[in-house]
């Protein structure tokens, strides 16, 4: 297919979001800085409809080129529910592609979408068999975990790829990395940086990305017992990871 142009956007609902934008545009990235009223996503215990979240995302970010979205707090990461929706209307045949120490797919009964359940939503539409894990075994035959990368290199990654559709949407969460590698809340993984963007480069030069996301940066770090030796990484060291994943994520297709 022949790629429409890249648009990198930062959402901003709250202040970490607000800075993740002016920090790229002061940097110089042609950036667009979207502003989403934090009132229009909080619906409560049950979550946000999601019909509701597509036309937020929808009329923040019109379709057209392919995106990738900046944002903070992991507590939003529903928002790439319905980012991947507007990457349908670019694609319908799209495959799905979370790095996660989180898989954010738990069957509950919550009737909206929530942080820890939109990925089942995701599923639901695009079925097991077109999506990815890569962070967490939650789905054993469509996950990879860091102890598999380090074991057999990227081509387990590589195979699984084969077997999914040519267009793919990319979400990342920080939260997959080693707690001195990015400043994000909740448990954390064991990704060093290198290997993120290993990662994000294997996918972008084996797939077409259609659009993607980065969730992470807060300044509200949570105290886990095991991290308490680790001075939390300064902002720009996190913001170095969101610019590393960038040019992994837009740097191949094919």
């Amino acid at each position: 297919m022949n790629l429409i142009p890249w648009e990198i956007c930062s959402l901003e609902i709250d202040e970490d979001g607000a800075r993740i934008g002016r920090y790229f545009q002061k940097q110089g990235l042609d950036i667009r800085r979207v502003f989403i009223e934090k009132s229009r996503l909080e619906q409560g215990a049950e979550g946000i409809g999601k019909e509701e979240l597509a036309e937020i995302i929808e009329s923040a970010i019109p379709a057209g080129r392919r995106v990738i979205a900046l944002c903070s707090d992991g507590s939003f990461h529903y928002l790439a529910y319905g980012l991947c929706k507007r990457a349908e209307r670019i694609s319908r045949d799209l495959g799905y592609i979370q790095i996660d120490h989180h898989a954010d797919a738990a069957d509950s009964d919550k009737t909206g979408l929530l942080c820890g359940n939109f990925a089942r939503a995701v599923l639901r539409e695009k079925g097991e068999e077109n999506a990815l894990f890569v962070g967490n075994r939650y789905f054993p035959e469509r996950s990879i975990t860091e102890e598999d990368l380090r074991a057999n290199g990227l081509h387990e990654l590589e195979r699984m790829l084969r077997h999914m559709p040519d267009n793919i949407y990319v979400t990342t969460e920080l939260d997959v990395t080693a707690p001195e590698v990015a400043r994000t809340a909740f448990s954390r993984g064991k990704f060093t940086r290198d290997e993120l963007v290993a990662v994000l480069s294997c996918i972008s030069a084996n797939k077409n990305i259609i659009s993607a996301d980065i969730f992470g940066f807060t300044t509200r770090y949570c105290p886990y017992e095991e991290y308490e030796h680790i001075t939390p990484p300064s902002f720009e060291k996190t913001m170095a990871v969101y610019r590393d994943a960038i040019k992994a994520l837009t740097g191949g297709g094919r």
